[in-house]
């Protein structure tokens, strides 16, 4: 007893002469402290909670700003966005239809959304800025809230990552029509009627930061990470930090990436305040990657066996993001990558999939449109 008394006061006194490290703003590093609104704390996740105002369509963290009115804007009041789920079901046809920042007017929504009716009797007829459509067999139709009225605040903003804040953020509506649990191991519903819980729904809008994409498409996966909870993954030039700079209509010109060098609460490992900017793809470089480097920082470059290496890691990394963005879409990735370097059979099915977008302007602007082709081994003859 008497050692290991002794040894609790001798780690206890060890410790207390161990040299502290702290920041510029006198925040102690070593002691796990950080500087968020104007004081040191430890409470990381006060620090990734950010501020947003839906007025304006803007969310801010640390010194990072992000402004999803164009999205808003680009929709005239009385029409939404119309997205239908990608995910196939026999009999079964999901779409939803999405305000940004703003409600969709009852006199604009589908005639079934008039009037709504969850699992536990609740019947709304208030404007939401989401709803859910289900259409099956013989015409049937049902419409369920995604929310209710945004001027109730019930909404929130957040980082994507907040390991990783330049990736995009994300604004969640909640309050919706409820609906039993549907997947328990991930359900967190809090809703009890006449002794029963079940889950309000809510939709989940994630931005992603995307160079060029400025629009909403008309077709997406739709997932449901825990019960009624639908998360929505967008693409988009507006999920990066106004702090990176637009050149030529894209966001670091297309010719880099958007990145931070911070870490949560908004500054670096030491203590500097963070920043977003450009990563430059060479031989490209200023602000907004618009510039060709000189000669002489041409001669400054690292040797090729170093670009070689770094170049790799960006591929997996570039991997990676498309893996956690398109889950389902990642068997078709290897079995497309598996056809390219090696000849197709004869008779093998070739399939080209068009994702089509919803313009800020349909009758002046074109939709912009991306051709994923691919092949499937599993519909090749054998």
């Amino acid at each position: 007893m008497a050692s290991t008394m002794a040894k609790v006061i001798w780690l206890t006194l060890a410790a207390a002469a161990m040299p502290k490290t702290y920041d510029s703003h006198g925040c102690c590093m070593s002691c796990g402290e950080l500087w968020c609104d104007g004081a040191c704390t430890t409470d990381m996740a006060a620090c990734a909670s950010g501020a947003s105002d839906l007025a304006r369509c803007t969310f801010s963290w640390a010194n990072l700003h992000w402004d999803l009115s164009p999205l808003r804007d680009a929709k005239p009041a009385d029409q939404y966005y119309a997205i239908s789920d990608n995910y196939v079901h026999s009999h079964q046809n999901w779409s939803y239809v999405v305000g940004v920042c703003r409600d969709v007017g009852l006199a604009a929504a589908p005639a079934a959304c008039a009037s709504t009716r969850g699992s536990g009797g609740d019947v709304y007829d208030f404007p939401s800025p989401g709803y859910q459509i289900f259409k099956g067999d013989w015409g049937f139709e049902e419409c369920y809230r995604l929310g209710s009225p945004v001027d109730r605040s019930n909404y929130a903003w957040g980082l994507i990552d907040p390991q990783s804040p330049a990736f995009g953020i994300y604004v969640q509506y909640k309050g919706g029509n409820t609906c039993t649990d549907s997947i328990s191991d991930k359900a967190e519903c809090e809703d009890v009627i006449d002794g029963r819980t079940y889950c309000a729904r809510s939709l989940r809008i994630n931005v992603v930061c995307n160079n060029r994409i400025s629009d909403i498409p008309r077709v997406e996966e739709v997932v449901e990470k825990r019960g009624c909870e639908y998360a929505l993954t967008l693409n988009s030039m507006y999920g990066c930090p106004t702090e990176c700079p637009v050149s030529g209509g894209s966001v670091c010109g297309n010719r880099g990436v958007c990145a931070y060098d911070g870490v949560e609460g908004g500054y670096t490992v030491t203590g500097d305040v963070g920043a977003a900017r450009c990563l430059c793809k060479a031989p490209y470089a200023g602000a907004a990657c618009e510039a060709v480097a000189t000669a002489a920082a041409a001669d400054e470059r690292p040797p090729r066996n170093a670009l070689f290496w770094v170049g790799l890691a960006s591929l997996v990394s570039g991997l990676c993001l498309v893996t956690f963005s398109r889950e389902r879409q990642l068997a078709s990735l290897l079995s497309g990558l598996c056809h390219l370097f090696a000849p197709r059979r004869p008779g093998e099915i070739y399939m080209t999939k068009q994702k089509s977008y919803q313009a800020a302007d349909e009758t002046a602007s074109p939709l912009l449109a991306e051709a994923e082709a691919f092949s499937d081994v599993s519909l090749s003859p054998r």
